[in-house]
């Protein structure tokens, strides 16, 4: 059933994928000093997946936002921001690059880091 929906070639593996976990469960329990080394090993790369920083969120969001990727970038706005545009209205901005003078500035919102959108009001 797997192999009907998922699409072209990585259907062929999903039948390796029982096969590769007894193979892990085996190798681990054999071997109990490689998941204490995997796990000290990736701490700090917990860390940062874990407690990001809003320059990442920056740099992460400009380049959503300058692929193309509407729906990426819409996902990183502030409650606020996605409040004032719909998703559609979002996708119209973005494709228009409707944005490119304004200032995306980064905001944490409910301790997580969100954009929020300087918009300039005519004059």
């Amino acid at each position: 059933m797997m192999n009907l929906i998922i699409d072209f070639w990585p259907r062929y593996l999903v039948p390796l994928v029982p096969i590769l976990i007894l193979i892990s469960c085996y190798f681990l329990k054999k071997y109990k000093l490689i998941p204490l080394l995997i796990f000290v090993t990736y701490l700090p790369f917990l860390y940062l997946f874990l407690f990001p920083k809003s320059t990442d969120l920056v740099s992460s969001f400009q380049n959503l936002y300058t692929s193309g990727f509407y729906k990426d970038s819409y996902e990183l706005l502030d409650s606020k921001t996605k409040k004032q545009f719909g998703l559609s209205q979002w996708q119209y901005l973005s494709k228009n690059s409707l944005f490119s003078d304004n200032k995306f500035n980064p905001i944490k919102e409910n301790n997580q880091w969100r954009m929020s959108i300087e918009i300039e009001k005519p004059k």
